[in-house]
């Protein structure tokens, strides 16, 4: 009986001595002009990507992609406000005690890195830097819901950070980036939902560099070089501050000039993000009809 051959006819093969070729990724990357670094990156944001959810968005810009689910409003029933206060996590606002009535709506929100999301893969499952993560996110956008339009309700949020290369200047992994990434898409995707909003939160980072000056959405290698770093967290169309958060040292003019600029930052992404919520409604509209 003949012997079983590897040879594939369907395919244009090659010599069977050919040497595979590895191409390594180059170090070089254009620097950013002092304008530039004081403007965002590029970004796209879309709406309305899972069918299954109440609201959804994905968020992409300066190698931070995220994902965003969004599934309610929603009655909560006594039996599972006790399960997710048993369960606890990653969850913010998942562990409150069961009540048998509330004035307000209540938001979980659950934030997760996928695996692949940084250099070192990460482990599955739930750890420390997503809990905090998701509790930065959550104190964001609460000043922004009208949490009072849904008694004994709940809206949960699920968001997936698909790549975190930038931001990594101070603290954890990514933390100022990647949470000011997930508000503004948990945001987007809350809009989608159709849940009453004040307005739509917007986060930014930027940090002041020891010999670059202020650095807006800045990256790894930029960020790296940082004395501080500042993240904020805002409402542009009604001008309002939801949260801000500072690491390192900056002297009071420093940190002024710098927010001044986050805030200019904030209104172009605003601007985006509504024309993406503008464009998912247009869609649905679209595919109803």
């Amino acid at each position: 009986m003949a012997g079983t051959s590897t040879f594939d006819r369907r395919r244009i093969n090659g010599p069977e001595t050919i040497q595979p070729t590895f191409a390594l990724p180059t170090t070089f990357k254009k620097q950013r002009s002092a304008s530039e670094r004081q403007g965002v990156h590029s970004l796209f944001i879309q709406t309305g990507l899972v069918a299954q959810a109440s609201g959804s968005a994905y968020f992409e810009s300066n190698s931070v992609k995220a994902a965003c689910s969004v599934f309610g409003p929603r009655q909560q029933s006594q039996q599972n406000r006790s399960q997710s206060s048993a369960t606890g996590g990653s969850s913010a606002g998942a562990g409150s005690a069961a009540r048998s009535y509330t004035n307000e709506a209540e938001l979980t929100v659950d934030c997760r890195f996928a695996s692949f999301a940084t250099h070192t893969r990460k482990r599955a499952g739930k750890d420390t830097e997503s809990s905090t993560l998701a509790s930065t996110v959550r104190l964001a956008l609460l000043p922004s819901i009208r949490l009072d339009k849904l008694p004994k309700a709940t809206i949960d949020v699920f968001i997936t950070i698909l790549q975190a290369d930038a931001g990594r200047g101070q603290g954890s992994t990514d933390d100022e980036a990647c949470a000011a990434a997930a508000a503004t898409v948990a945001s987007c995707a809350l809009a989608n939902a159709g849940i009453e909003l004040y307005g739509l939160v917007v986060g930014v980072h930027g940090v002041w560099g020891h010999a670059d000056g202020i650095i807006v959405d800045a990256t790894h290698a930029e960020a790296a070089r940082a004395k501080a770093s500042l993240t904020l967290w805002s409402m542009p169309a009604l001008g309002a501050v939801t949260s801000l958060d500072q690491t390192g040292h900056m002297s009071l003019e420093e940190m002024e000039k710098l927010l001044t600029l986050l805030q200019t930052a904030s209104a172009t992404i605003h601007l985006k993000a509504a024309k993406a919520i503008q464009d998912g409604f247009k869609q649905r509209h679209l595919g109803e009809s």
